[in-house]
């Protein structure tokens, strides 16, 4: 490979638009005697547009492809890893932002939630009576307590339908 500096080349052609343009307006290239593309970098980005919007379908597919491939899998989770928490910043101002957009749609999602969780005797639910009447924190519940409250509040539902 020969540099540009060690030539002293300050102009050359572009072979698209045919005209005499400074030499740090092409890209670089290794294998050519003077390092420089042989288009100017205005034409090569006008060439890339047309390609990419002729051929939209193939490039969707090529990308597809690469996604599958383990190297693509990698990369996506050490970028996630590297980047975690800006990412998680972004979520969590993405999330409150959606939040306070949607007031009445979120209540109404927690307010269903918890009436499900109600229903179906959730963890969530039994966590939140047992902490209400104790000293104990969410963390310190054990489970064998949680399934004894879930078999006691089935028994006083029982007891309900029955009298």
């Amino acid at each position: 490979m020969i540099e540009t500096q060690s030539l002293n080349i300050d102009k050359k052609v572009c072979r698209d638009c045919n005209k005499n343009k400074d030499i740090n307006l092409f890209h670089n290239r290794q294998s050519s005697k003077d390092g420089k593309n042989n288009i100017c970098k205005a034409c090569k980005k006008e060439i890339d547009f047309i390609y990419r919007k002729n051929n939209k379908e193939k490039i969707r597919l090529m990308k597809q492809k690469y996604r599958k491939t383990d190297r693509a899998k990698r990369l996506k989770k050490e970028s996630y890893y590297r980047n975690i928490d800006s990412i998680r910043k972004k979520d969590r101002i993405r999330s409150k932002i959606y939040r306070e957009k949607n007031r009445d749609k979120t209540t109404s999602y927690l307010r269903n939630l918890k009436r499900k969780y109600r229903m179906d005797l959730h963890d969530t639910y039994i966590k939140e009576l047992i902490v209400k009447n104790s000293v104990l924190s969410r963390k310190e519940i054990p489970q064998e307590y949680i399934e004894a409250k879930r078999e006691h509040l089935k028994l006083k539902r029982h007891l309900k339908e029955i009298i």
